[in-house]
């Protein structure tokens, strides 16, 4: 099991924001893993979705992978008790 510090950029009309998620995964490759993450972050998107600038949603949504990082055990607890 990969853990994982994914940090999305996602654009909501006019605005930005960052969001910066927590995730276990099985996948061998951890930018499929975020990738995989930001196409169903909000509901259902397959490859018609995907798009220059990330995932769009309702023509007015995009996500955004900036940035995914492998977390061990010990640092992904750490952050998981820090958040919860």
């Amino acid at each position: 099991m990969k853990r994982l510090f994914i940090t999305l950029e996602v654009r909501d009309g006019e605005y930005e924001h960052t969001h910066r998620i927590l995730h276990s995964t099985n996948a061998n490759d951890i930018w499929f893993a975020a990738q995989r993450y930001a196409s169903k972050y909000w509901g259902k998107c397959d490859e018609r979705c995907k798009g220059d600038l990330g995932w769009s949603f309702f023509n007015e949504l995009i996500v955004k992978v900036e940035n995914v990082v492998e977390l061990t055990e010990e640092q992904y607890q750490t952050m998981y008790d820090f958040f919860n």
